[in-house]
C-alpha cells in the first residue's frame, strides 16, 4: 500500500497478501473490532485457533478473504485471533520489529530463543500461542498486513515446504528480518 513503509523507507514485500483490495478489506475488518469491543473480546479470549472458528468476527473475516477460508481455515483463524490482540497498527515487518533492540540495551525485543521457537512451531495452535505472546511483547503494535501475510505465508509453506525457493520461504524471510536490526547495530550502521 502506498501509505505503508518499512524502516528502510521501502514498501513492505508481501509473500501472500499482494492484493490491494484484500489489504483494504483486512484493515477495515481490523478497524471494525475497535467499534465492536465485544467481538474483539471474544477473539481475545480464544486460546486456540479452533476456539476462534465459531466467533462472529471470524466469519466476517472469512467473507472478505474467501480464498483462505477454502485453503486453510485454521490459518485464517490464527489471523483473526492474533490481530484481535493488536491495538496499534504500524511498524513494518513484524519479524524486524521483534528483532529490534530494546531502548534500554542491545537485546532484541523478543528473545532469540523465543523467536526460534516461533519459527519452529509444529501446528496452528502452537504458532497461534507464540504469535500472541510476540504481539504482547511488542506492546500490541504490529503492521496488520505484514503480520497477516506472515501467518498465511507460514501456513502456505507448512502445506507445501518445497513450493518456493528457499530464500522465499517463511522461516528464511522472517529470520532475515529479525536479525537485520541487531546485525546492523553490531556492524555500526
Amino acid at each position: 500500500m502506498a501509505d505503508e513503509t518499512t524502516a528502510s523507507g521501502k514498501e513492505p514485500h508481501y509473500a501472500v497478501l499482494n492484493d490491494e483490495t484484500e489489504h483494504r478489506r483486512l484493515f477495515g475488518w481490523w478497524k471494525s473490532l475497535e467499534d465492536n469491543r465485544g467481538e474483539r473480546a471474544e477473539l481475545r479470549r480464544c486460546a486456540t485457533p479452533e476456539e476462534v472458528l465459531p466467533a462472529k468476527a471470524f466469519h466476517r473475516l472469512c467473507r472478505i478473504l474467501p480464498q483462505w477460508e477454502q485453503q486453510d481455515l485454521l490459518a485464517l483463524a490464527v489471523v483473526a485471533g492474533v490481530l484481535a490482540h493488536v491495538e496499534n497498527a504500524g511498524g513494518g515487518s513484524f519479524a524486524r520489529q521483534l528483532g529490534t533492540p530494546r531502548e534500554d540495551g542491545d537485546k532484541a525485543l523478543f528473545s532469540e530463543l523465543r523467536f526460534q521457537q516461533l519459527l519452529a512451531a509444529h501446528d496452528h495452535g502452537e504458532f497461534f500461542q507464540r504469535l500472541r505472546r510476540a504481539v504482547q511483547q511488542a506492546d500490541r503494535k504490529a503492521d496488520i498486513h505484514c503480520l497477516a501475510d506472515g501467518i498465511l505465508h507460514w501456513a502456505r509453506d507448512r502445506a507445501d515446504a518445497t513450493a518456493a525457493q528457499p530464500s522465499q520461504r517463511f522461516r528464511y524471510t522472517w529470520a532475515r528480518d529479525y536479525f537485520q536490526p541487531t546485525l546492523k547495530l553490531a556492524q555500526g550502521e
